[in-house]
Order: structure tokens, then sequence, then C-alpha cells
């Protein structure tokens, strides 16, 4: 409630600059596009992703959009618990990952996957999964940590160099930051 007030005025700002006060009055596209952002749904089309005037609103609906589906984790947490919870959060995001690749690769035209919850859920957990097992005095990789650390930063430089291999650093940094802050 603190960021939500400031939010709104920053979007009426940014918006009337973007789109000037006739444009976002009476223009659908304006109306559309200012509606989308103060309910945090802008990030879920293309074409008001980064509309609002400010490219970096982006990130705000993401983390509302994260908060509200916050009790979904929860609810798997208790029922299967935090382990089993991230690596099937994880499978989820790496499944709709696989099915953005595939002709008309991504999904991007119907819903901006590089952005979507679903995609960014499993680094929330990988910090719930942290959180927990610290809390516990529990291992996550048990003695293996120090070398899944070890590979996972090194794949992470040799994905990053290859174009197509790339799109897979997001989730070999978090297990490369998992591995590490467990380590030390």
């Amino acid at each position: 409630m603190r960021i939500y007030p400031i939010y709104l005025l920053a979007l009426l700002v940014f918006s009337v600059i973007a789109y000037g006060i006739r444009s976002l009055l009476f223009s659908a596209t304006g109306q559309k596009d200012l509606l989308l952002h103060i309910f945090f749904l802008h990030n879920l089309s293309s074409k008001t992703f980064f509309g609002g005037g400010n490219g970096v609103f982006w990130s705000l609906a993401l983390e509302m959009q994260l908060y509200l589906i916050y009790p979904l984790l929860l609810i798997l947490r208790n029922k299967i618990g935090m382990k089993k919870c991230f690596f099937s959060i994880l499978g989820l995001s790496f499944f709709l990952f696989l099915i953005g690749m595939l002709p008309p690769y991504h999904l991007n035209s119907l819903v901006p996957y590089d952005v979507s919850v679903f995609k960014y859920w499993f680094i929330w957990c990988a910090g719930a999964l942290l959180a927990e097992s610290y809390f516990n005095r529990q291992k996550i990789f048990t003695s293996w940590g120090g070398l899944i650390f070890l590979i996972a930063f090194l794949l992470t430089f040799v994905v990053k160099a290859n174009l197509y291999l790339s799109y897979i650093t997001i989730y070999l940094v978090t297990f490369t930051i998992i591995a590490f802050v467990e380590c030390f």
C-alpha cells in the first residue's frame, strides 16, 4: 500500500508525457494501457508491456502477480514440502520455456513469456527454499553443493556465449546462487 499511491502518481505523469492528455483520455489505446497499468496487468500483453510511459513498470506488475500467487505457493509447500514445491515449479517454468521455444518461436505474440509470472516464480521459490533450509538447518544439495556451484557457475558462462543456449542462463544462475549461499 505504500508504493501504490506513488505508482499511480508516476503512472499518471509518465502516461501524460507519453500520450498527452487528449490521447490518454480519449483514445482506446491510451485508456487500455492506463487501465492495464492501474490493475498491474500490462505485462500480459506485448502491446502494453512497455506502455505507461515508463518501461520499468513491467517489474511492478510481475511483483504484484507474485504476491497474488503466494498463497498457492504456501498451499503447495504445506502439501508436498518446500523442496518438492521448488522443483515442481522449476519444472513448470522449464516446460513453459520449452513450449515458448516452439515455432512460431516464443509465445510473445500472445503473452510476453520472458517477463511472465510463471517464468520467475521458481526464482521466488528458490529464495523461499533457501530461507526455509537455513531456518531448519538443512542442506538442499547435501554434500554436492560445492560441485553443483562450480558446474553451474562454469556452465553459465558457456551458455551465455551461445545465442540459443543463453535462454537457460536464468536457471543456471539460480542454481549457482542457491549452491553458493548454501556452501557459505
